[in-house]
C-alpha cells in the first residue's frame, strides 16, 4: 500500500506544483490576470474543479473594480466591491463536454480581507460553453491536458 501511495504522489506532484500560483495570462480586455491556485480532478464525474485568482493588471485597478462591480454575482452588495483588489473563484469544468460553471466567487480587499462571497448550488448552476480563444479556454486546456 505504501508503494502505491508513493507512486501516486510521484505522478500527481509535478502537476500540482505547476498548478500552484500558475500565471495563465490576461483576459481579452487586458484588465485582469488569471492565476491557477489549485486543481482537483474527479474521474467519476469527469470534472475538474479549479480555484483561480483574478487580479488587476498593473495600473488597471480602477477598471478592474468597475468590471467586478458590473459583473458581481446576484445578491452581492455592489458598494462593497468598489474596494476589491482581487477575486478568487471556484470553477468546475466538465472535461468531456467542454463546459464550465462558476460555483463560488470571493471578493478580497488589498490586505486579503474578505469583502463579499457568493456561493452557487451545483444542481442549480447551469453549464456554459467554453468560448474559443478566451482565458477560460486556456484555463480548461491547462487543467484538462487537452
Amino acid at each position: 500500500m505504501k508503494r502505491v501511495l508513493i507512486f501516486a504522489f510521484i505522478i500527481v506532484a509535478p502537476f500540482v506544483s505547476k498548478a500552484q500560483n500558475y500565471f495563465l495570462g490576461k483576459t481579452d480586455d487586458g484588465i485582469e490576470e488569471l492565476y491557477i491556485m489549485s486543481v482537483t480532478h474527479s474521474p467519476s464525474t469527469n470534472t475538474s474543479t479549479v480555484v483561480d485568482r483574478l487580479k488587476p493588471v498593473e495600473g488597471r485597478l480602477t477598471d478592474f473594480r468597475e468590471k467586478a462591480t458590473a459583473t458581481a454575482a446576484k445578491g452581492v452588495k455592489k458598494d462593497d466591491i468598489k474596494q476589491v483588489s482581487f477575486v478568487k473563484r471556484k470553477v468546475q469544468f466538465h472535461n468531456k463536454a467542454k463546459k464550465y460553471r462558476i460555483l463560488e466567487i470571493n471578493y478580497f480587499e488589498t490586505g486579503g480581507k474578505l469583502v463579499e462571497k457568493a456561493k452557487f448550488d451545483e444542481e442549480e448552476t447551469p453549464w456554459m460553453n467554453i468560448t474559443a480563444g478566451t482565458i477560460v479556454e486556456a484555463e480548461f486546456k491547462k487543467v484538462s491536458g487537452k
